[in-house]
């Protein structure tokens, strides 16, 4: 990540870099969400297996940068990779990552079904 490793650098300048891959990832995701709601309207099991399928390898590809990013950062205390590519990719994806956000993830719990029993109250 060139941007990153100058020393002049602005903030906008990693933004700038940052952009069209989030913008792209990012699309892709909204893309999936839209198809798997359409086919879950239009009930297509195949449908709906293939945008539930896209979207789980673009949860995995987000999962994936940050194993990287741990498994990278960790090795690199004890390696001297003497290939810097690998720890430009790691700077990369380090930034990246945040800006992945596909909200929740998982599947929501539903809580409809619970009783407040207890109630504690503290005395300040």
């Amino acid at each position: 990540m060139a941007v990153e490793l100058k020393l002049d650098a602005k903030q906008g300048d990693l933004v700038a870099s940052l952009e069209p891959v989030v913008d792209r990832v990012m699309k892709r995701y909204k893309a999936a969400q839209q198809a798997l709601k359409i086919a879950m309207e239009n009930k297509d099991e195949k449908a709906v297996k293939a945008a539930q399928d896209e979207l789980n390898a673009l949860i995995l590809f987000k999962s994936d940068l940050s194993a990287f990013i741990r498994l990278s950062t960790f090795l690199s205390q004890i390696f001297d990779y003497g290939n810097t590519a690998l720890e430009k990719r790691a700077i990369f994806f380090k930034r990246l990552l945040p800006l992945l956000d596909f909200g929740r993830e998982r599947e929501g719990i539903d809580l409809s079904k619970v009783v407040l029993t207890h109630h504690l109250e503290c005395a300040l």
